[in-house]
């Protein structure tokens, strides 16, 4: 895993600088190198800036978890923040499902930091089933052949059981992985869905602890296949954690550059 990133509290940190003081203050704007691009990115943006009237449920705590990231502070929706030295996350103006903002996720070109907002859940103590529901806009990915988007974790020790989300081909596609602690479960491999840049994508995952399986699809096409597992997974059912962002990278010599954005997340654990 990285091994530059540590595991913050988010009420302790800035979300890209560190600096305390600055979590209660707006962040709809993003620094300028960060969130502006040259003309043609901007145009993008305002084309793909639509509102679908998207809302919250209004069914209780703690599930379903809704976030729409529209006002600070983030520490509001998200337990903490997973921030390494050179990666940062903040309120994005340029492009949004449900506006005014959505949230944007960028790694260092230098260190391929990794950062993630988490978000813990005390209740079901034993889950059956899960759906995911959010919506992706990859502003830019490079260097790299791999990078995570999303981590939906049952247990705390291994052996554990661990959805990713993964951008793979320097962001091309997307496909999801099954992590045990150990290794990742080859039935996840090759079932991968084309993604374009610069566009929203409406990402669903779903799927049952016992047995496991899960089904993912990116605006309304499915994977190739429905993802099953035979049993020689062990599963362990305790309550969920979801992290969203870019939790891992893959390290490379030469670096990478990331900046990932999501809106609209909706998650369910019954």
């Amino acid at each position: 895993m990285v091994g530059c990133a540590s595991l913050l509290s988010i009420d302790a940190v800035d979300y890209a600088t560190g600096d305390a003081s600055a979590l209660d203050a707006p962040t709809e704007t993003a620094p300028p190198e960060a969130a502006t691009g040259d003309s043609a990115e901007g145009d993008a943006a305002d084309a793909n800036r639509v509102d679908t009237g998207f809302a919250c449920p209004d069914a209780g705590e703690p599930l379903p978890f809704c976030a729409a990231f529209d006002q600070d502070p983030l520490s509001r929706d998200w337990t903490k923040l997973d921030n390494g030295s050179d990666a940062a996350v903040f309120r994005w103006r340029d492009a949004a499902i449900s506006p005014p903002t959505s949230v944007m996720f960028t790694s260092s070109v230098v260190t391929a930091s990794a950062v993630s907002l988490i978000r813990d859940f005390a209740v079901p103590t034993t889950p059956k089933s899960f759906s995911l529901d959010f919506d992706m806009w990859v502003e830019n990915a490079a260097g790299d052949p791999t990078a995570e988007i999303v981590h939906l974790t049952f247990g705390t020790s291994k052996p554990f059981y661990q959805l990713q989300l993964v951008l793979y081909g320097n962001g091309a596609g997307l496909r999801v992985d099954l992590w045990d602690g150990a290794q990742k479960a080859t039935p996840f491999q090759d079932k991968a869905l084309s993604v374009s840049w610069r566009k929203w994508h409406h990402v669903h995952l779903e799927g049952r602890l016992a047995p496991p399986t899960a089904t993912l699809s990116l605006d309304d096409l499915l994977a190739n296949v429905t993802l099953e597992f035979d049993g020689g997974l062990t599963v362990v059912q305790l309550p969920p954690e979801l992290g969203v962002g870019l939790p891992h990278l893959n390290l490379v010599a030469s670096g990478n550059d990331y900046r990932v954005a999501f809106d609209d997340v909706l998650f369910d654990c019954r």
